[in-house]
């Protein structure tokens, strides 16, 4: 297989996630998150810092959904099995999520403070 088709079909596959709505929730908070940040005047830094963990985030959430549709072909109807491997999958978005929002409420809360004091002074 050509690169050329590679990257047409990495490029097909991020188009598939945008289209499901758990991902498209995470790509919305990205874009919010990242309105915030200029707002907030975050510098570089801590901008890829909380662009890493977004990704994390989404990247997750991407293979949550790939586990969770493979499994629905895999097994159709309910199994205990498959349950559990869904029920871990999310888990592992979870985690993600809250360990960036745990970076990023660390690393915006100076940014937040200054703003405040800006406005009270």
């Amino acid at each position: 297989m050509k690169i050329i088709n590679k990257f047409k079909n990495a490029f097909i596959g991020i188009g598939l996630a945008v289209q499901d709505a758990s991902i498209r929730v995470q790509c919305i908070c990205f874009l919010l998150i990242n309105i915030a940040c200029l707002i907030l005047q975050v510098n570089i830094q801590d901008l890829v810092i909380i662009w890493l963990v977004s990704g994390l985030v989404i990247v997750s959430e991407m293979f949550n959904t790939c586990i969770e549709r493979l499994a629905d072909v895999v097994q159709p109807s309910y199994d205990e099995r498959i349950r559990y491997i869904k029920d871990l999958s999310a888990g592992a978005v979870l985690v993600s999520c809250l360990f960036a929002s745990l970076i990023g409420c660390t690393l915006l809360i100076k940014y937040v403070g200054g703003l405040l004091c800006t406005m009270m002074f």
